[in-house]
């Protein structure tokens, strides 16, 4: 459905998740619960369904679990059998976690929903694979194997992982092939919070993303168009996409991550021209980033270097990963100062100025609630506009307070930049376009 705001015409989808996949989701031991608040807050302003939207400019993307044959197009078949295997999953709660157990109990009232699933899940996944590799007995998850594929660590074995895995890549899929069976008169927006996971590689987890549903979404899109722009805005470098596009000339990927000694994943330190080999040398470009990395660099950033770069590709579709663990509220790792409405308003600046049709994606944030605040307020701006959506004060009624736990009732409570210094002066960021060869 359309939507005009300051001359622009948009046509919106949005995948938002049933209550009980949203549990699913919620289960990643990362982002508990962060799924549920999410949904929770895009239902309150009237960004969930269309029909009691106060005006229908947007539509629901129907979305299905990714098939065995889709995750296969990039991720290794070994690799697969041991994440989506079936386990008894008591085996595999976490004593520590705070939220598990709630989440796994309102499953457990869903079960005849969650047996519907499995049954799914099993006839999606009936692929033949070597006999070595089909084997179900949790005795074999040994933890040679299970760090052989990075299931441990920093992404361990959870209940209904292969659940999981299979949302997670599946609304990415469904979203890209809503936005690829959309007409061209208007500027396309697909939105989906829960994919952008940008870390897994083809054969092994890492840094809390079990599948790469950003490369598996690039990878179809490439059915309908020439030249694919990526940008990730997650403060850590997005080196699993990049990587699955090292060799390619239709896919520009452009990370921003901020960037110091030992701070994961390691990649992308050299500001400029990254790892591109063969045809992809000269688009794969890194952009990293300094502490106290602000709302003011931000906009200059993709205004100044971002913008014409991907003009100067040509591309004719973005995808934009929109990690959350940049902002300002965000105490996890306090690096950069981004607040939610310099970070929404220069996504939804650059999205319009580009003109493309886009693919917006979520990401890291490791405070739920302010990520699910970011992640609303840039739907909110593409759905409503600027001026209804900064206007928003007072929190929706319907936000579960035990598992959000906030004593402020307001927005905008916490979206105040601390006195960190930005260390990303104009010197640097005239050399960081200097080196994007613009001219």
């Amino acid at each position: 459905m359309s939507n005009e705001i300051n001359d622009e015409v948009f046509n919106i989808g949005i995948v938002n998740l049933s209550e009980h996949d949203s549990l699913i989701i919620d289960l990643l031991p990362s982002n508990e619960n962060r799924s549920t608040i999410l949904h929770q807050l895009l239902k309150g302003y009237g960004l969930y369904n269309p029909l009691s939207s106060e005006s229908e400019s947007f539509e629901r993307v129907k979305y299905d679990y990714a098939t065995l044959v889709q995750l296969l197009n990039f991720h290794d078949s070994g690799y697969l059998v041991e994440l989506l295997k079936e386990r008894n999953w008591d085996n595999y709660t976490n004593d520590l976690s705070k939220h598990q157990s709630k989440i796994l109990d309102k499953l457990k009232l869903k079960k005849n929903q969650i047996a519907s699933d499995r049954q799914a899940l099993s006839s999606c996944s009936s692929l033949e694979f070597d006999a070595d590799n089909d084997d179900d007995n949790d005795d074999d998850d040994d933890d040679s194997r299970l760090e052989k594929y990075g299931l441990l660590h920093d992404c361990p074995i959870f209940p209904f992982l292969p659940q999981y895995v299979n949302l997670t890549a599946g609304t990415t899929i469904s979203a890209t092939e809503w936005l690829m069976n959309q007409s061209k008169d208007k500027q396309n927006i697909a939105i989906n919070w829960t994919g952008g996971r940008h870390h897994a590689r083809k054969s092994k987890a890492s840094g809390f993303c079990y599948v790469n549903d950003i490369t598996l979404g690039i990878l179809n899109m490439r059915r309908r168009y020439k030249k694919v722009g990526y940008l990730d805005l997650d403060l850590h470098h997005g080196d699993g996409v990049s990587g699955s596009f090292k060799f390619s000339d239709r896919v520009l990927t452009i990370s921003l991550h901020f960037c110091d000694v030992g701070f994961f994943p390691g990649s992308g330190v050299e500001l400029g021209d990254g790892g591109g080999l063969g045809k992809g040398k000269g688009f794969d470009w890194n952009i990293p980033l300094k502490k106290g990395f602000s709302d003011s660099s931000l906009d200059w950033i993709l205004s100044n270097v971002v913008l014409p770069k991907l003009t100067q590709f040509g591309c004719d579709s973005i995808v934009v990963q929109c990690g959350g663990d940049g902002l300002c509220s965000d105490t996890a790792y306090s690096e950069w100062n981004l607040t939610i409405k310099g970070y929404g308003l220069a996504v939804f600046k650059f999205v319009k100025t580009l003109k493309v049709d886009c693919l917006l994606l979520g990401g890291g944030g490791y405070n739920n609630l302010e990520t699910a605040k970011l992640w609303t307020f840039i739907t909110g701006l593409f759905v409503n506009g600027a001026e209804k959506s900064l206007g928003w004060n007072l929190m929706p009624d319907n936000i579960d307070d035990e598992i959000v736990n906030f004593g402020e009732f307001e927005f905008w409570a916490n979206d105040q930049p601390s006195n960190m210094q930005d260390r990303n002066d104009i010197e640097y960021l005239n050399l960081v376009s200097n080196k994007f060869n613009l001219s």
